[in-house]
């Protein structure tokens, strides 16, 4: 395995529940729908899931909120994307001190790992 979980309360669905997943047919909807995963880049860990773009986003509007640095400016939703995109190639771009990647990048092994 290159990315181990966390601990079982971190990743949704839990363990043997149902999980339906609707497929959107408009691709607006699929950017936006897209599962994103937070890794802790020392251990390759995944310490924290996101299923959409939008909530992803919104933690990290509320992180800046409370005080922390992001690591990266300026912090608009736009550059946030263009962020995540790269950052599956570059193990260096980390946001508040994780990597941010998206679910189907890591499930397909399209991210590079150190």
């Amino acid at each position: 395995n290159f990315v181990k979980i966390a601990d079982d309360g971190v990743l949704l669905p839990k363990p043997g529940s149902t999980f339906v997943l609707e497929r959107n047919n408009s691709k607006i909807q699929q950017a936006q729908s897209r599962a994103i995963v937070v890794i802790d880049s020392t251990s390759n860990t995944i310490v924290r899931f996101f299923s959409t773009q939008r909530l992803a986003i919104s933690a990290c509007h509320l992180m800046v909120e409370r005080g922390q640095e992001p690591g990266l400016t300026p912090f608009t939703d736009h550059f946030w994307r263009r962020f995540i995109k790269a950052a599956s190639l570059d193990p260096t771009l980390t946001l508040f001190g994780y990597r941010w990647l998206l679910y189907d990048d890591v499930i397909e092994r399209l991210c590079i790992f150190p």
